[in-house]
């Protein structure tokens, strides 16, 4: 069993994402620890060349989408609330008078 498939790589990664031991992820996937081993290093090399920008996650897209919005609004999302806290609070004390 030279040549794993991708199915099998990636039950081995998601294993070891996942917290679990060299050892449980050979027993788990059938397979030897040294080939569990093989496949992890080369798991670590391909994270370790891959591009930083394509390994951020959605969170950095994220938070440009929010700022160009704010920039669009005028106001950040915050503000935005606390505003409207404070219109109403201005209704609510000029209902009572």
């Amino acid at each position: 069993r030279n040549q794993e498939n991708n199915f099998e790589k990636g039950q081995v990664v998601g294993a070891y994402l996942g917290g679990r031991s060299v050892q449980d992820i050979s027993e788990m996937c059938n397979v030897s620890r040294c080939t569990v081993s093989e496949i992890l290093d080369t798991y670590k090399l391909h994270l370790e060349l891959m591009p930083r920008l394509k390994r951020k996650s959605g969170g950095a897209t994220a938070m440009k989408t929010r700022k160009r919005n704010e920039a669009q609004n005028g106001q950040s999302r915050e503000k935005r609330l606390l505003n409207e806290e404070m219109d109403e609070e201005t209704e609510t004390k000029k209902n009572l008078e």
